[in-house]
Order: structure tokens, then C-alpha cells, then sequence
């Protein structure tokens, strides 16, 4: 019980995680991209076209950043 509760206090009084940011969404497309099966590296293919997985990883971001409606 009592090893349990150091840990308990530190993640109580941590501070929130900041963002990762594009690198960090790169990095793990990239990671992702290249862990793809055969069948899933096609179907993302259909979906995103030319752009690979570490391309695509910031659109989300720069979708809810852009004020204008898409």
C-alpha cells in the first residue's frame, strides 16, 4: 500500500502534458507508415492518395486551426 502512494501523489500534482505539435504527429505517421500490412498500406493509399500517413498525421490540427469552414 504504501508504494503505492508516492506514485499516486506525483501524478497527482504533475502538470497537464503539453501538445505534441506537427513533429510529434509526424514522427508517429511515419512510425505507423511503416508498420502497415500490405492490405492496409492499399487502403490508405485509396484514401489519402500521394500523401503518406506522416503527411496526413497535421491535418487534423490544421483543420480545427483554420477558422474558415471546410
Amino acid at each position: 500500500m504504501r508504494k503505492l502512494i508516492l506514485p499516486l501523489i506525483l501524478l497527482s500534482i504533475t502538470s497537464p502534458a503539453f501538445a505534441w505539435g506537427p513533429i510529434g504527429h509526424r514522427v508517429t505517421g511515419a512510425i505507423a507508415d511503416r508498420n502497415l500490412s500490405g492490405l492496409a498500406r492499399a487502403n490508405v493509399q485509396l484514401l489519402l492518395g500521394e500523401e503518406d500517413l506522416a503527411q496526413a498525421a497535421t491535418w487534423p490540427d490544421d483543420m480545427k486551426s483554420d477558422p474558415a469552414d471546410f
